[in-house]
C-alpha cells in the first residue's frame, strides 16, 4: 500500500509526485486522461500509475491521503464528488491548488459531515519549486495535518538553518487565505520591478548593458530575491541575436488570485493600495489597442529620455521602501482577517516559510521575521523599529524617483501608492474631516468632533 496519492498530473501535479517520490515515500498517481498517467509512470517506474479511480484509491494505506492538484473552482468540487463514494471515514483529501479560501472552508464543512477530513494547502514555487521544494501552507484539521506532516515537511524547501518551508498555518481555510495574500504581494512585487525597469530604460536609453548592470546592483542585500534573479535572466536572454524581452507584448495576464485579494481587502476594510494597483495595472495593460489610440489622439508622445546616473543610487532605496510598504500592506491584511476569523496564524512563521521555495522568496523576509520576533503583536510593520529606519533613510529617495518618473510620463502606480500608503498611515491628521463634513452636508450623516464627545449634525449651507 502506498503512502500518498496525487490526483491531477498537470505540470504542478507531476512535479509534486516526483518530489515526494524522491524523498523516499511511495506514491500512487491518477489523471482523468489516462495517457498522461501511463506516460509519467513509464518515465518514472517508482510512481504507481492507475487507470481506474477505484484502483487508485484502494492502493493507498489507511487513512488514505490524496493530494488534489486540479484547476480551482468547480473542478475541485467535481473531483471530490467522484472520490466520496470510494473513501472511508478518516480519509484525508488535500487541495494543493489555488482555491479561494472560502470555497475551502465550505468543502471542509461538507466533508466533515461525512466523516472525511479536508486540508486546504497553498503551494508556491511554480514548476521548479514543486519539484525541488516549494513553500507549503496547509490548514484545517490539525490531527489530519499531523498525518501528512512528515511527507509535507520533507518535500518542502529548506532554509539556510535547515528549517522547513512548511508549517501548519491555522484553522479552517487559512492556508489558502495566506497563499492568496502571498499572490497579492507577488503581483505588487512584480509591478514594482516592472516600474523600475521602465525607469532604468529611461535612465539608459538604448543601453541594455547599463540596465542589466543596474538590476545587478539592485539585486543585493535586503532586495536579493527570486523575482530579481529571474529578471536578470530575462534581461540577458537573446533570440536570433536580439533581446527577447523586446519582442514580448506588453499585456500581463492573470489567473484571479490578485483580484481575490482586492475583494477581501474591501470586504474587511483593510487598505492595500499597492496590491490593488498591481491588479489594475494588468487590467490597463490588456487595453493595448485603446492605449495606442489614446496616445495618438492625445498627442501623448514620449518625452525625450533624461539620463541621470545619480538617480541609480536612489533607486535602490526607493525600491526598498516601496517593498517595505507592499509587505506592510499584505501582512496587515493577513493580521486583520486572522483576528476577525480566529485562524490562529503565526505571523512570524509566514516570514520563515516564505524565505525559500516560493515566488516572493527574498532576503527581505528575514527583516520581517526580526520585526515579529521583537514584537509578535506589532499592529503594522511600518511601526516596527526594523522598518522605521527604512522610512527615515529612504523616503526622500522614493520621492526623487517618483518625481523623475512623473517628468518622464511613466506609469508607476505601485511606486506612487507605496509612498502614499506610508504618508497616510504615518499621518496623525488627514483631510478626511472635509469628506465627513460633506457627507453631513448633503446626507445628514452626522460627524464626530475633536473638541466634544458625541455625534453632531450641522446646517452647512448658506
Amino acid at each position: 500500500m502506498n503512502n500518498i496519492g496525487v490526483y491531477g498530473l498537470g505540470v504542478m501535479g507531476q512535479s509534486l509526485a516526483r518530489n515526494i517520490m524522491s524523498k523516499g515515500f511511495t506514491v500512487s498517481i491518477y489523471n482523468i486522461e489516462t495517457e498522461v498517467t501511463e506516460k509519467l509512470a513509464k518515465t518514472y517506474p517508482s510512481l504507481d500509475g492507475y487507470m481506474s479511480l477505484e484502483d487508485f484509491v484502494n492502493s493507498l494505506e489507511q487513512p488514505r491521503k490524496i493530494i488534489l492538484m486540479v484547476t480551482a473552482g468547480r473542478v475541485v468540487d467535481s473531483v471530490i464528488n467522484s472520490l466520496k463514494p470510494l473513501l472511508e471515514q478518516g480519509d484525508i483529501l488535500i487541495d494543493c491548488g489555488n482555491s479561494f479560501y472560502e470555497d475551502t472552508e465550505r468543502r471542509m464543512q461538507e466533508l466533515e459531515e461525512l466523516g472525511l477530513r479536508f486540508i486546504g494547502s497553498g503551494v508556491s514555487g511554480g514548476e521548479k519549486g514543486a519539484l525541488y521544494g516549494p513553500s507549503i501552507m496547509p490548514s484545517g484539521d490539525y490531527a489530519a495535518y499531523r498525518e501528512i506532516e512528515e511527507i509535507f515537511t520533507a518535500m518542502a524547501a529548506k532554509n539556510e538553518d535547515g528549517s522547513s518551508c512548511c508549517t501548519y498555518i491555522g484553522r479552517k481555510g487559512s492556508g489558502h487565505f495566506v497563499k492568496m495574500v502571498h499572490n497579492g504581494i507577488e503581483y505588487a512585487d512584480m509591478q514594482l520591478i516592472a516600474e523600475c525597469y521602465g525607469i532604468g530604460k529611461r535612465l539608459f536609453p538604448n543601453d541594455r548593458t547599463a540596465v542589466q548592470k543596474l538590476f545587478s546592483q539592485l539585486n543585493k542585500d535586503n532586495l536579493k530575491s527570486y523575482l530579481l534573479d529571474i529578471t536578470q535572466d530575462i534581461l540577458d536572454k537573446k533570440e536570433d541575436g536580439e533581446w527577447l524581452l523586446d519582442k514580448v507584448l506588453d499585456v500581463a495576464k492573470q489567473k484571479g488570485t490578485g483580484k481575490w485579494t482586492a475583494r477581501v481587502s474591501l470586504e474587511y476594510g483593510v487598505p492595500v493600495p499597492s496590491l490593488l494597483e498591481a491588479v489594475e495595472a494588468r487590467f490597463l495593460s490588456a487595453m493595448k489597442e485603446e492605449r495606442i489610440a489614446a496616445q495618438q489622439c492625445c498627442n501623448s508622445e514620449e518625452v525625450p529620455c533624461k539620463g541621470d546616473v545619480s538617480l541609480t543610487a536612489s533607486l535602490y532605496k526607493a525600491m526598498l521602501l516601496a517593498k517595505t510598504s507592499i509587505y506592510a500592506q499584505g501582512f496587515a491584511l493577513i493580521s486583520s482577517v486572522n483576528k476577525e476569523c480566529s485562524y490562529g496564524i503565526d505571523m512570524k512563521q509566514l516570514s520563515v516559510i516564505w524565505q525559500n521555495g516560493c515566488i516572493i522568496k527574498s532576503e527581505f523576509l528575514k527583516e520581517i521575521y526580526q520585526a515579529y520576533e521583537k514584537n509578535p503583536d506589532v499592529s503594522n510593520l511600518l511601526v516596527s523599529p526594523v522598518f522605521i529606519k527604512h522610512i527615515q533613510e529612504c523616503r526622500t529617495a522614493l520621492q526623487e524617483v517618483i518625481h523623475y518618473a512623473m517628468e518622464q510620463r511613466l506609469y508607476v502606480p505601485v511606486l506612487c501608492s507605496a509612498l502614499n500608503y506610508i504618508n497616510g498611515y504615518t499621518s496623525a491628521e488627514l483631510e478626511t474631516n472635509l469628506i465627513q463634513a460633506q457627507r453631513d452636508c448633503f446626507g445628514a450623516h452626522t460627524y464626530e468632533r475633536v473638541d466634544q464627545e458625541g455625534v453632531f449634525h450641522s446646517d452647512w449651507l448658506k
